[in-house]
């Protein structure tokens, strides 16, 4: 597709790259024929923009990012002609979000450049924007409180990591996240995670844990776990209540030692211990 970069763009051309292999590559080539088609005739571009949203409604939406020079636009008050194309949106350092309904499409939000939630970062309040978030990266940022994002009830994929101001996870459980990743993790937040009952992926890691997974018992429809470098776990006492288990990680675990409860599980079908110094080959036969 690269040889005919150079030609006039037809709604034909952007028709079939975005019926094309999807990738990241031909997602670049879409977003540069659009800005070529619109600046020549945004008409023809508008006719045909209905038949690219049908057509990309196949690729995943992490591939379909607001690309750097649109999100320039954007700031200057003004939105591209591909901005209904997007699916997600990472702003960069100091970027605010002027109020509206023009985020009401956006499903992936990465503000882990940000830094901050406020004093020039996204403000709490500007979650209220994103009514169509499934998926909320807030890595490395000042966030506090989970209550401060008021995750909106689309949201289904919560991603915490390097967030070392973080005291409070309180109302997990009155939100629809499935799907969270939290590291560091702190005994702390064992017992917001436990009443969190709708999840059904957990990732826990570089942090200290209770000395087993009791507090996580009441997770009846968690399908998969992964703990990376957790320290103070002792036992995987907790983990025979996780009927729905199928898939357990395990790595860096200095002070496990006790894999008993790893023994005649009833669903779990994919076991992967590695660097746990106390657990040996034998300890952990019982495994799937």
């Amino acid at each position: 597709m690269d040889d005919e970069a150079d030609e006039e763009v037809t709604p034909e051309d952007l028709l079939r790259v975005a019926r094309a292999r999807r990738n990241e590559h031909n997602w670049e080539i879409l977003v540069e024929w659009v800005d070529d088609l619109s600046d020549r005739d945004a008409d023809a571009y508008q006719q045909v923009e209905p038949e690219l949203l049908k057509a990309l409604t196949e690729w995943p939406d992490e591939l379909r990012a607001v690309p750097e020079h649109w999100w320039d636009v954007v700031e200057e008050g003004n939105l591209p002609w591909g901005w209904e194309l997007c699916r997600s949106l990472v702003p960069p350092r100091g970027a605010g979000l002027d109020p509206g309904d023009i985020y009401k499409h956006v499903t992936r939000l990465d503000i882990s450049q940000m830094f901050e939630l406020s004093s020039g970062g996204l403000r709490s309040d500007e979650f209220e924007l994103f009514t169509s978030l499934t998926h909320l990266d807030v890595s490395r940022t000042s966030v506090i409180a989970l209550e401060e994002l008021a995750p909106p009830p689309s949201l289904r994929v919560l991603v915490m990591v390097g967030c070392r101001d973080l005291e409070s996870l309180d109302g997990l459980d009155g939100t629809n996240v499935t799907d969270l990743t939290l590291s560091p993790c702190a005994p702390d937040f064992a017992r917001a995670i436990g009443r969190a009952t709708q999840l059904e992926r957990l990732s826990l890691g570089l942090g200290s844990w209770e000395d087993s997974l009791e507090s996580l018992s009441g997770l009846e429809v968690l399908t998969r776990l992964h703990l990376d470098r957790v320290r103070d776990l002792r036992t995987l006492d907790g983990l025979q209540s996780l009927r729905r288990l199928e898939s357990l990680t395990l790595f860096g675990s200095r002070d496990l030692s006790d894999t008993d409860a790893l023994r005649d599980h009833p669903s779990l079908r994919r076991v992967s211990i590695a660097r746990c110094p106390l657990v040996s080959t034998t300890d952990a036969s019982g495994t799937p």
